[in-house]
Order: C-alpha cells, then sequence, then structure tokens
C-alpha cells in the first residue's frame, strides 16, 4: 500500500510541474543597455528602491535610508527625463520619525494624489511595534503628509506585517501585504507567514482577507507585488519555503506565482513554482513582477545560488538581482508558463550583494532597481528595450 501511494505522489509531482509551471532556456528579448544609472549614493545605506511613473511623465523614486537621520525613513528622488538623471536632494515621504520606516510603494489615484505605503517599526522594552501606513502628496512628490494607519500590532518577538504593495483591484484600492504577528498567538508557526489584502472603501482600510495561509501552506510566503494581465486577471508572486511539488527545498526560499480572476480569491493551494535554485541550500526571493505592452510577464528575484560560498544578506555578500521573461503572454487560462534563462542586470562579485530589486515597465523599456555595495552604498538602475 505504501508503494503505490509513493507512486500516485511522485505522479502528482511530475503532472504539477509539467502543466503548472516551467522554467526552460529560452531567449527573453531583453536588450540592456551597458550603463548603470545611479539614483542615489548613500552614506550608511539605501535600499528598497520602488519607482513610479506619474501621470505627468515624471519618474519617482522611494528608498530606504538613514543618512542624516536617527532612525530610517524612507526619501523619495525625482527624475523628469525618463530615469536618465535624477534630483539632488531627496525629500523624506515617511511621515513618522519616532519608527523605522521601510518597503516604500506607491500609487497614484484618479484625482491626481500620490499614496506612499511603508512599514513602521520599533522595539522597546522587549516588545515590537510594527504597522503599516500611507503618506499622501498633492503636488507630485514634492511634500508629503500623513494618510492612514492600515494595521497594527504590538509583540513579543520580532513579528508583525511587512512589504505593503498598493495595487487597484477593479476601481478599489488594495493593499497586499506579509503578515507573521499571529506567531505570537500560537497561529502560526516560526516558519509560517500569511498573505493578507485589506481594501480601502468608504475613507478607511477593510478588514484583512487571507490570500495564501500559512498553516495551510505550511510555508512562510512573503513579499507580495502583483500586477494586471492583458485579459484583466491578476498576477501575483511571493517568495515562499515550502511546496507540495518541490520536495528537494531543504532551507532555501523560491518565487511562486499566483492568478486570480478577479483579484480578490486567490487559491494559494494552486501556486506556481516558477524559480528555485537547483542547489536546495541556497534562496531566490524578494520577487518582483511586471506587465510588458505584449502581454508577457517580467519577474525578478534576488539569488545566491551563483557565489562561491553560501550568500549572507547581513554581511551583504554574494547575492544578485536576475530577471527572467516569460515567452508568451500570460493570462487566466494559461495552463503552462516557460520562462526564459534568468538574465543579470548587474554584474556582481561574489562579495558584494544587489539585493530588495524590482522590475518596472515604462515606456516599452523594462527598468531593474537595486540597491548595492558595488561601489559604495547605492541605489543602481539598468534599463533594457524590450
Amino acid at each position: 500500500m505504501s508503494s503505490i501511494l509513493s507512486l500516485l505522489n511522485s505522479i502528482i509531482c511530475i503532472i504539477s510541474i509539467l502543466f503548472s509551471s516551467v522554467f526552460l532556456p529560452a531567449e527573453s528579448g531583453l536588450q540592456w543597455k551597458k550603463d548603470n544609472i545611479t539614483v542615489y549614493s548613500s552614506v550608511n545605506g539605501a535600499y528598497y528602491p520602488r519607482i513610479i511613473k506619474l501621470d505627468n511623465g515624471t519618474l519617482l523614486c522611494g528608498f530606504t535610508t538613514s543618512d542624516n537621520l536617527s532612525k530610517t525613513a524612507v526619501k523619495v528622488l525625482a527624475s523628469n527625463d525618463g530615469g536618465n538623471s535624477w534630483s539632488d536632494e531627496p525629500v523624506i515621504a515617511s511621515c513618522n520619525p519616532e519608527y523605522n520606516c521601510d518597503n516604500a510603494n506607491f500609487i497614484q489615484l484618479e484625482n491626481g494624489d500620490l499614496l506612499l505605503a511603508y512599514r513602521a517599526v520599533l522595539t522597546h522594552n522587549d516588545k515590537t511595534y510594527t504597522s503599516l501606513r500611507t503618506s499622501v502628496s498633492h503636488d507630485n512628490g514634492k511634500t508629503w503628509s500623513a494618510h492612514s494607519l492600515i494595521v497594527e500590532y504590538t509583540n513579543q518577538l520580532f513579528k508583525g506585517v511587512w512589504e505593503p504593495h498598493l495595487f487597484f483591484i477593479g476601481d478599489t484600492l488594495a493593499v497586499f501585504y506579509a503578515n507573521d504577528s499571529l506567531i505570537n498567538n500560537g497561529d502560526l508557526k516560526d516558519w509560517q507567514q500569511n498573505i493578507e489584502y485589506r481594501l480601502f472603501e468608504n475613507g478607511a482600510w477593510s478588514e484583512k482577507h487571507i490570500v495564501s495561509s500559512g498553516v495551510e501552506t505550511n510555508s512562510r510566503d512573503g513579499m507580495p507585488v502583483l500586477c494586471r494581465l492583458l485579459d484583466g486577471s491578476y498576477a501575483l508572486v511571493v517568495e515562499g519555503t515550502k511546496s507540495t511539488s518541490l520536495k528537494n527545498i531543504k532551507n532555501g526560499m523560491f518565487i511562486k506565482l499566483m492568478i486570480s480572476k478577479d483579484g480578490l480569491n486567490w487559491d494559494a493551494q494552486k501556486a506556481i513554482n516558477i524559480y528555485y535554485p537547483e542547489d536546495s541550500s541556497r534562496s531566490a526571493g524578494a520577487p518582483g513582477i511586471t506587465c510588458l505592452p505584449d502581454g508577457r510577464i517580467a519577474v525578478s528575484f534576488q539569488t545566491d545560488e551563483d557565489c562561491a560560498g553560501v550568500g549572507s544578506i547581513p554581511e551583504g555578500k554574494g547575492y544578485t538581482m536576475k530577471v527572467m521573461v516569460s515567452s508568451r503572454p500570460v493570462t487566466s487560462l494559461t495552463k503552462r508558463i516557460v520562462f526564459s534563462s534568468p538574465e543579470e542586470p548587474f554584474e556582481m562579485p561574489d562579495d558584494k550583494y544587489a539585493l530588495w530589486s524590482a522590475v518596472f515597465c515604462i515606456d516599452n523599456e523594462l527598468i531593474a532597481a537595486t540597491c548595492t555595495n558595488l561601489n559604495g552604498n547605492s541605489i543602481l538602475l539598468k534599463k533594457a528595450d524590450i
């Protein structure tokens, strides 16, 4: 009986891989330009760059730094030439100097106002306070003021809410985020984490909706990022730690993709495993996603799979950014996604890093954004013709 069950499990795994997700060598069609573009050079470090193109054509880049501050804050720079050059003096956009702020994410509203979502964290007397908040700008990012509190928790452990991602689901503003605060009351185990979202309706944020339950997936899914596909459906990428169809995953993370027709109803059990290192001790995490004009999707992630030793994020070693592109347009009806071989926009030696990266499709160019210690601490961009 046990041999029959083992055979059935093997068949299920093979079917899952064949009909849900594939990574095969293919050409991305991207033409990366030679030079890196420096957005910001930092003294103390700059991290987690995120870009938006405004209705007036201006590009904004938000990032985290503690330069000239006692705690980290989200700062914003502007570009009026498509990202080739950037303003000299960043503007502080997070409105809580008493907290360490991070994880910038922008969206522009129909009336032209800008919202910036970010996390605000403070550890004091063995307790950790975490919250997700928004700031608003009425002048295209020149000045910012407090807008709303999305969610907050106070815990005994360094657990809470992280990585907000603002997105319109139809005409309704939503925020997707990771939540491991429930570990404190025993609802989650230490290796589990939820992906949740809330809707902004009637001037307030709704109760949480679960996209991916850490209990049900037994995975620490995190860092959600969305894009809208050409057929109006939605794609969501996360980093994960467990999978029913990848038995060789041991210590590392990998990239998962989910598709929802309406953006409100998600089935985490049908997540597609779109990239994982062949060496199960290595990781692929911190994903980004964007939809190209022809309907293909570009996915970015960070990985230590190519460094001589195991990568270490605290020391900033061994991690680089990679980008892969689907070979065909992706919709809610797509049964099999083939991706190109991952490409490195920024070449990193083993003692350097390219971390907390993202990709953006702007004006028929793919823009890769990363933070690095390649030549000092900085935020870098690289463009590719699509």
